[in-house]
């Protein structure tokens, strides 16, 4: 958890993005409880970058969600960030490794703002806002499955 702190920080220092992990056993909709996860989150915000990612997991119902902001949209689209949930959350989640998960999936974040930033894709600073975009999948949480030759 010490290497995901570094890249959130750096996230934070080097390109305005407050990223924050949440983990629940909720009964809620993954999407209501992110949605309105994200809109405390605002209130709490470090950036006035309107640059935000929400990261939620519940174990419970085996689901995960990215909460991506309206400022970020064009950096990290659906398809990326469904690319992210199927390459580093469920491929780590399913064997109950979470902690790499999160680790991954924050670093693969990095790198792409970083591209991002070289690019020139960013928007202007604005109100840290969520329209609802991102994704949620099943996290495949613990459900290692053997390889049968």
């Amino acid at each position: 958890m010490k290497a995901y702190k570094e890249y959130n920080d750096q996230l934070l220092k080097d390109y305005r993005i407050d990223l924050r992990v949440i983990t629940t056993n909720s009964n809620d909709d993954i999407n209501t409880f992110a949605n309105k996860a994200f809109g405390v989150f605002k209130k709490e915000k470090t950036t006035q970058s309107g640059r935000a990612l929400l990261l939620v997991i519940n174990a419970k119902h085996n689901l995960v969600r990215l909460e991506v902001s309206m400022a970020l949209e064009p950096i990290y689209t659906d398809a990326f960030v469904s690319f992210i949930e199927r390459q580093h959350m469920v491929r780590f989640f399913r064997d109950n490794r979470l902690d790499e998960g999160i680790f991954a999936t924050t670093e693969t974040m990095y790198s792409r703002a970083r591209k991002a930033a070289e690019g020139k894709e960013f928007m202007t600073d604005m109100p840290s806002e969520s329209i609802g975009g991102g994704a949620k999948r099943s996290a495949d949480i613990g459900e290692k499955k053997l390889n049968v030759l």
